[in-house]
């Protein structure tokens, strides 16, 4: 059977919903338990192509006059097209996605014509920098043909997930305001330089933000505060880098796993003898508390978010609780402690 398709307007599924929509028989439509198998089947293989990097092999899943409209608007007619843009992309932005399938229906139009809708997550897309993407759900509408016996694609569109575009939609939300003089000085005078000075310790050109007429005491005083400003920032990046390194985060105010976005993450379980601790246990939600307070306090500017404190005497408790399960665990299987490679440091 051949389905005649045509994009309507700039909709990247205008010509799904033709389709659909103009068929009255949509509800009433039945395909056999065989068809519907074989649409999966066909759903399955076009995924272990896609994994593969087969270009040749995807598409030959897909009719000859098939249509393909991709999530960035792309459009591609003809398996040849499909199978020649497919070769480019894995040879540049998606040379190490994978693809995961999350879930599959299958309605029927007609005994010979369904529609499938089929949610994947990609992993390992990188952006024209070359940094990878974290992983992201898409909402794939494929409809099928039966021609000679055998099930094909006839038109695709793929959109991403809504759900999945919350970091997206949280970026572009309007910032705290900070309208209050006293606060409004203790960001230009405290929370700026604070920072500032923690960049410039140890750096040959500190000196050049002194005045002129500074004494040899004021140079010190600077210097000495630079060093201490480094310090804090530095004692709560590393700590926080522990945390997400033996297995805790905070999500939703409850200790979960990290993400672990592509093929370069490392955690405790990548050396031997290494597991994450214990996710339900009292050290955890310690250790997620600290977590958050450091993420809030030093990752990123925020204001009045009443975090966590991240005070010596916390963080003391949190690194206690980190060296014992890292004795416990990678170190213990090379029979030796923490503490044998504290004291003399080795170059990296």
């Amino acid at each position: 059977m051949r389905v005649r398709r045509r994009v309507v307007g700039r909709s990247r599924y205008g010509f799904i919903a033709a389709l659909v929509l103009g068929c009255p028989s949509l509800s009433a439509a039945q395909g056999s338990a065989e068809d519907e198998l074989a649409i999966r089947r066909v759903i399955v293989q076009t995924m272990e192509a896609f994994n593969a990097h087969d270009a040749s092999a995807f598409a030959r899943f897909y009719t000859p006059d098939a249509d393909l409209v991709t999530v960035r608007g792309e459009v591609m007619r003809g398996s040849a097209a499909i199978e020649r843009w497919l070769a480019s992309i894995f040879a540049t932005r998606a040379g190490s996605v994978t693809v995961r399938q999350i879930e599959v229906t299958v309605r029927f139009v007609k005994p010979d014509v369904a529609v499938a809708h089929v949610t994947n997550e990609l992993s390992g897309l990188i952006d024209a920098q070359r940094h990878r993407l974290p992983p992201h759900r898409e909402l794939s509408v494929r409809i099928f043909v039966k021609t000679a016996g055998a099930w094909r694609v006839t038109a695709a569109g793929r959109g991403r997930r809504k759900r999945w575009s919350l970091a997206a939609e949280l970026s572009v939300r309007p910032m705290k305001s900070i309208s209050s003089p006293n606060d409004r000085d203790d960001w230009l005078h405290h929370h700026i330089p604070y920072r500032i000075r923690a960049g410039l310790a140890g750096l040959s050109f500190a000196s050049e933000f002194l005045p002129a007429t500074a004494d040899a005491v004021l140079c010190a005083r600077f210097a000495e505060a630079c060093l201490q400003n480094a310090a804090c920032e530095g004692r709560m990046a590393a700590i926080r880098w522990l945390i997400d390194f033996i297995g805790v985060r905070d999500k939703q105010g409850k200790p979960a796993r990290p993400h672990r976005w592509g093929d370069h993450d490392v955690s405790i379980t990548s050396l031997p003898g290494g597991r994450e601790i214990d996710i339900n246990s009292d050290e955890a939600e310690t250790l997620r508390r600290v977590w958050k307070g450091c993420s809030q306090a030093s990752s990123h500017a925020t204001h009045d978010s009443k975090h966590f404190p991240v005070d010596a005497k916390t963080l003391e408790e949190a690194l206690r609780i980190i060296i014992s399960h890292l004795d416990k665990t990678v170190y213990s299987a090379g029979q030796e402690a923490v503490s044998t490679n504290l004291a003399e440091p080795k170059k990296a």
